[in-house]
Parts: structure tokens; sequence; C-alpha cells
């Protein structure tokens, strides 16, 4: 062998360093692959499965998704760890919602999940106090990482028309969750499920000053519930937050006849658009009517919005 300082540097000097085995106690890093550069699009599927059994054979845990939202589970007890742990070995985890027994011996109804891929941290929320109608399990909140941003994910499942007092319930169910997304300020959220509801029957809540939400999609909507009897009607929806307005890539019906009475729907969104502006258009509060002895002699003269153009009977409807 050689010697001298000359083979003394050359043993000293350090090897490569391959980034995918990590520094010590930090464990391997993740490679830079197409599947990482693909997650700046996310796709957000929604389905009332009917049963978590039957979600499964219909490949709800296959679609490769990002983020999967299920009504109408059942899961309780031995069946909710027996289909979190199916859930696993099939790459997803996230928040879950247990079904409710609708007597001592009677079935469980209800039921939500609401699962990201095992790579992708989540957080499950609980809002504070809880909602009568959270503790019923018609909704769930999920924080989920896209990205440099968090987005808010919550999951509907709407009273059934055959429970008692059907109307006052869902109007009390849409309060309650519209209150408290109101609360979220300008943070992208998501609003998705079976809301036994169809898009026209929210406006009023959806579009009011503080949600600011809008149902995204052609404007030719599909149908979503196929009943045993009755018309098809479009039940399953997204809604998202307004500033979520510039990242929608896709809004997809998938086929019908995989899932029993209802059929799935996906949600395209792109991470970029998370960080784009957002133009809105802000209503000022209502303008008070100015009395017609004001412009008369004595008066204070002519209002500070200007004289009437083309008033109408009031001047909110004007300026409307």
């Amino acid at each position: 062998g050689r010697h001298g300082p000359r083979a003394a540097r050359v043993r000293l000097r350090p090897a490569s360093f391959d980034a995918t085995l990590g520094y010590q106690g930090e464990g391997p890093q993740l490679r830079l692959t197409d599947r990482v550069r693909d997650e700046e699009v996310l796709t957000l599927t929604l389905a009332n499965v009917t049963s978590w059994a039957t979600g499964v054979a219909a490949g709800l845990l296959l679609t490769g998704d990002s983020i999967l939202l299920a009504q109408e589970t059942r899961t309780r007890g031995d069946s909710l760890r027996a289909a979190k742990a199916e859930a696993r070995r099939n790459g997803y985890h996230g928040a879950w919602i247990e079904a409710r027994r609708l007597g001592a011996l009677g079935p469980a109804s209800g039921g939500l999940a609401t699962l990201t891929g095992l790579h992708r941290p989540f957080r499950e929320v609980t809002p504070e106090p809880p909602g009568a109608h959270w503790k019923d399990g018609r909704w769930s909140h999920a924080v989920v990482q896209a990205g440099g941003a968090c987005l808010h994910v919550l999951n509907v499942y709407g009273w059934p028309l055959n429970a008692p007092d059907h109307t006052a319930r869902q109007h009390a169910l849409w309060q309650e969750l519209f209150g408290y997304i109101a609360g979220l300020g300008n943070a992208p959220w998501v609003a998705a499920g079976d809301w036994n509801a169809v898009p026209d029957d929210l406006w009023p809540l959806v579009m009011g000053p503080r949600p600011l939400g809008w149902v995204p999609g052609s404007t030719q909507r599909q149908p979503t519930c196929f009943p045993v009897k009755g018309e098809p009607t479009e039940k399953d929806f997204f809604i998202l937050g307004r500033t979520l307005r510039n990242a929608v890539k896709a809004y997809d019906y998938l086929p019908v006849d995989i899932l029993p009475t209802h059929r799935a729907v996906r949600l395209t969104v792109a991470l970029e658009g998370f960080r784009q502006p957002v133009s809105a258009l802000r209503k000022p509060r209502a303008i008070p009517d100015w009395p017609e002895e004001a412009g008369k002699e004595g008066g204070e003269g002519r209002p500070p919005w200007g004289g009437p153009m083309g008033r109408a009977g009031t001047a909110q409807e004007s300026w409307e």
C-alpha cells in the first residue's frame, strides 16, 4: 500500500451521500418520484356506499384517489375496527364516525369515513362545543395536509326522508354545519356527501355572506340518487369555499350501477389554485331609505349616493 499524507487524504475522504438513506436518526428521505409530482393535483371522491362491505366490493379502496368521503358505512364496534384495518391494508387512514343503532336490537344506520393516503397527515377535529347533529353522526370535520396548505374536509350525511320531522331536522343540520363553516374564515374548505337534498334547497345558507360557498360542475346537473320509487335526483354533491374558485380542474359523475341506488362523484383540485387570488364582489350593508321630505325646501338636500337613477321601491332595491 501507499503511505504518506496523500494516502491519508484518500482514506479520510467522505463517501458520497445517498439522500434516500436519510441522515442518522431521521430515516429514509422520499425521492422526488412521479407520485409526489402528481400530488400537486388532488382527487376527492364521495360515495354513499350503503354499507362498508358494498363499497369495498365496488372498488372504493382501489381508486387511488387522494381523499375518499364515504357515507352510510354502517360500521360500529368490531366491524368498525375491521374496516379501519382493511383501509390501512389498502393504503388509507382517516377519520371515522361510527354508525348509530336505531334501537336496542335494530340495525346500524349512518356512519362516515373520511380517508386519505397513509403518507398524508390528517387531523380529526371536534367542534367546540359539539352540536346536536354532530353528536348524531351527521357530519364530521377532518383537516388534511395538501401541499403547503391545509384543506378542511367536511363529510355530510343528511337526514333521510323517513326521519321524524325531516324538514325541521334538515334545516337545523344545515344551520349548524354552515354556521361552523363560517368560523373557518378564508381557509380552504370542502363540504361533500349525501345531503338527502338537492342543491337548490341549500342555496340560502350556502350563498350567505359568511360561508360564501358554491357548487362546482357544469350547469347541466346529473342525478346521483336512483331510488326504487320516485324520480332520480342529485343528492350527492360537493360544496366548496370561495378560496377554491380557481383550483377546480374537473367535476365528474362516475358510472351508474356500480353502487346500489347512488353514483359516486369525483372532484379534481389543483393545489396551484390555492395560491391564486380570487375576485369577489362584496355587497354592502343595507342602504337606508332617504326620506322624500329631505329633498324639499328646508330639508337636508340630496342623499350622499346621488340622485335617483331609475330608482326602485327602496334604496336597497335600487342599488341591486
